[in-house]
């Protein structure tokens, strides 16, 4: 069952207080059951040039800019509870301090003496902290809205404060040829239903209910937001207040209306431009909807080094124009993107083609935006990557408290930075690394990241997030992040002539990798603060740092990982570092490393073990083809590969995992392939070291996945031969065939027998072993030769 996918679109903004400001809009997803955030931060933009420019800022600021996406696909899993999914919108406004309660709550039209002298004051607050505090945010209001009434249908709740008898959204509502706005006076806004599918199809049948209820939008005007007065907002606080939220009594900003459409997508080609969060940015070029252009690349230097980080692509209605994305996971390094361009339809001829578009006109003019997808976030068992078809290296940081109550450091007001560094020095100074996101459509990089203030608490709570990503190549021992605290004064009082308004708190630092190794796990990690880490090399000399409180944990961050190249399970990164030294230096101590790294493997989390499945084979295969490799490390690897494949088919058999799919048999079907750099047969070296495995006297080691090594025998020498072809022309089999194939054939096979009839107490076990012989040697007909299979299966059957 496929995961929902649920388009945002950003319409309007209406605001009516008596001096309009800039406001700061994020968006996420919320499970408020699990109290967890399920995905990343949506940055849009809605505030005007002209409202920039009146305030005196610039109109390119980092989180207000031309360059900020209107929409967003948000992908929600199954296996939530739908109903307790949260579309939850933040506002931030720029830091001013205590927020009365009148500040937002006296409209624009009042005309009256008083409430001109109140416009004419605030606006001079407003054009004073836009001079003095522009960089800097504070929280203001939230908004959650519930997104689901069951799994095909969104809400008609624009957000929680509704009431009980609000009348549900019918079925037979949704069968109606065309469907008129409506004035939803009890749920505080407009909602609309419409089919999102009836303009493209109007020639055709008016849809089945089924149609209408899995392809419609609907609009809303969001304007239940919520001041927010306790500056403890994290997210399992949010949580709290969203279920607690009928019983309570709120301060609303009523002067707030944010116009939205919501979108259940069926169909992913109906979205012309999206922007995937993986690898390269790229630079869009005008497009016309008849013409298929490739996007100019735009490199991006992280580190000295070309990385990147997003995809942009167009699809197409036309299955057969789909480009095959799963691609080897060293060329997903690589990878650059492909740009594919929406068409009404191949087959048919330019006149009809004008017909559809014209028919269309108003359809593919709202879908000219580009769509940012938005990640989604699953526990750790549930967040599969594919590491073979999908290339991703982030780090979202989340800083959480400062507590500072009865701490020797002073500061109120409190900014966190964000920052990463790998150790690497320039000028003698070590500079940080453009590695942050910023909030575009272009996902450039900056260098800092920097959280909203939590006004006047010596007890700092902040709920930002910030978004990394994990440098291709770098000095993994010494990559870390550093947090920089400020007090920031608020009045203009405060700040005396030439001083500085960053006055630093103190410095905290959290080092990304264990061992040098190991990606750090995620959750909540605590530091303690120093006040002079930006005086000496604390990565080398960490005993040299003065640390405030005794060295006592007084700063908490949340880390989330999400990366198909480093491995967060010690084993696994273990296991790496050894593969990789030992074909750096084949000597017996790397031999001996990477043996105990086999040994332990299979203790690995599962599902660590499933992301990372096919490389794990890949490089087995690299090492059972290895010329130099020794006899007893192709044996282990073969046993621990044979345990790894057993844990994933296992794994694949839970309900939890099975609308995963097998990813056992899709690395045979789709991902294996032969490779240049193997000088041995692989089909030879799976039987011979299949063969040695089975002269053991160790009875648990001989129950191999007898199906998985077939299935890859018989794929490795079809591809043997369809590239012997190639390459010299049509040939008979047994020119291209390994004439050692045949002598081990006849000494595994009987081997096999043997186990066939030991496990025999296992009828399971036997019987698959039975079958997935006999189906091997059925395929071997076809490309061996045919007397020696039979007398094969002869002695098999007469043993």
């Amino acid at each position: 069952e496929e995961s929902n996918k649920i388009l945002l679109e950003i319409k309007s903004f209406e605001v009516s207080f008596l001096n309009d400001e800039p406001l700061f809009f994020e968006v996420a997803l919320y499970d408020i059951a699990s109290k967890l955030r399920i995905s990343e931060n949506f940055y849009f933009n809605t505030n005007s040039k002209e409202l920039l420019e009146n305030c005196g800022l610039s109109s390119d600021l980092p989180d207000s800019n031309e360059h900020m996406a209107k929409r967003a696909l948000f992908t929600i899993n199954n296996r939530i509870n739908l109903k307790s999914v949260y579309l939850v919108f933040k506002i931030r406004k720029i830091l001013e301090g205590n927020l009365t309660d009148d500040r937002y709550s006296t409209a624009k039209g009042t005309l009256n003496k008083k409430f001109l002298v109140k416009k004419n004051k605030d606006e001079e607050i407003v054009k004073d902290i836009c001079k003095r505090l522009s960089n800097y945010r504070q929280p203001l209001a939230y908004c959650a809205m519930p997104l689901f009434e069951d799994k095909n249908l969104i809400s008609n709740k624009n957000s929680f404060y509704y009431n009980e008898g609000e009348e549900e959204l019918k079925l037979d509502q949704l069968d109606q040829e065309s469907t008129p706005k409506k004035e939803n006076s009890e749920g505080g806004g407009e909602v609309s239903t419409e089919n999102s599918n009836e303009s493209v199809n109007s020639n055709k049948n008016t849809p089945s209910i089924i149609e209408k209820l899995n392809k419609y939008s609907r609009d809303y005007s969001v304007n239940t937001f919520v001041k927010v007065n306790d500056s403890k907002m994290l997210d399992e606080d949010l949580c709290t207040l969203i279920i607690n939220e009928k019983n309570k009594k709120q301060k609303f900003i009523s002067n707030l209306t944010l116009n939205i459409t919501l979108t259940k997508i069926e169909n992913e080609s109906l979205l012309p431009i999206k922007i995937n969060a993986s690898l390269f940015p790229v630079e869009c070029s005008q497009k016309s909807m008849n013409t298929k252009e490739k996007s100019n690349e735009e490199d991006s230097s992280i580190n000295g080094e070309k990385s990147s980080e997003e995809e942009t692509s167009y699809d197409k209605t036309n299955e057969e124009d789909k480009v095959n994305e799963k691609k080897d996971n060293e060329e997903n390094i690589n990878n650059i993107t492909e740009v594919k361009e929406e068409k009404g339809g191949d087959s048919q001829n330019s006149q009809n083609q004008d017909k559809e578009e014209t028919k269309n006109e108003n359809y593919i003019g709202i879908n000219q935006e580009p769509v940012l997808e938005i990640q989604e976030f699953l526990p750790e068992k549930y967040q599969l990557i594919s590491t073979f078809s999908n290339f991703v290296n982030n780090i979202y940081v989340y800083p959480q408290l400062l507590n500072l109550n009865k701490s020797e450091l002073k500061g109120r007001n409190i900014a966190c930075k964000v920052m990463m560094f790998d150790g690497t020095l320039h000028s003698n100074q070590a500079e940080p690394l453009n590695t942050v996101y910023c909030k575009t459509t272009e996902r450039k990089f900056t260098n800092y990241g920097l959280t909203s203030i939590c006004y006047h608490r010596r007890e700092a709570f902040f709920n930002d997030e910030i978004k990394f990503v994990i440098p291709n190549t770098a000095d993994f021992s010494k990559l870390h992040l550093q947090f920089i605290f400020y007090h920031i004064p608020c009045k203009k009082a405060l700040k005396k002539e030439n001083e500085n308004s960053d006055n630093i708190v103190g410095y905290a630092y959290l080092p990304l990798f264990n061992d040098g190794s190991t990606l750090i796990k995620d959750g909540v990690h605590e530091l303690s603060v120093s006040t002079d880490l930006n005086k000496f090399d604390y990565i080398n000399n960490p005993n040299d740092a003065k640390w405030a409180d005794k060295q006592k944990k007084i700063f908490s961050v949340k880390i989330k990982t999400l990366t198909t190249v480093h491995p967060t399970d010690s084993k696994l990164g273990k296991y790496f570092i050894n593969y990789d030294n030992y074909f750096n230096n084949k000597s017996k101590e790397n031999s001996d490393k990477l043996i105990a790294s086999y040994k332990e493997i299979n203790d690995s989390p599962k599902s660590s073990l499933i992301n990372y499945f096919p490389i794990l084979i890949n490089e087995y295969f690299d090492i059972l083809c290895n010329e130099d490799a020794p006899k007893e490390l192709k044996m282990e690897g073969f046993i621990s590969m044979n345990s790894v494949i057993q844990s994933v088919m296992n794994e694949n058999q839970k309900v939890d995992f099975k609308k995963f799919g097998n990813q056992v048999i899709a690395y045979v079907n789709k991902q294996y392939q032969l490779s240049l750099k193997w000088k041995l047969p692989i089909y030879i070296e799976i039987l011979n070291i299949w063969n040695e495995v089975l002269k053991l006297n160790n009875e648990s080691l001989h129950m191999v996945c007898s199906g998985f090594f077939f299935e890859i025998i018989i794929k490795s020498i079809v591809q043997s031969i369809e590239i012997s072809n190639k390459e010299f022309g049509e040939m008979h089999y047994k020119k291209i065939i390994n004439n050692k194939f045949y002598d081990i054939l006849k000494e595994v096979i009987p081997n096999i027998s043997v186990e066939v009839h030991k496990q025999f107490n296992n009828l399971s076990s036997s019987k698959d072993l039975n079958n997935n012989l006999a189906y091997f040697l059925m395929d071997c007909l076809s490309f061996t030769d045919k007397k020696l299979i039979f007398d094969l299966v002869i002695m098999t059957i007469n043993f």
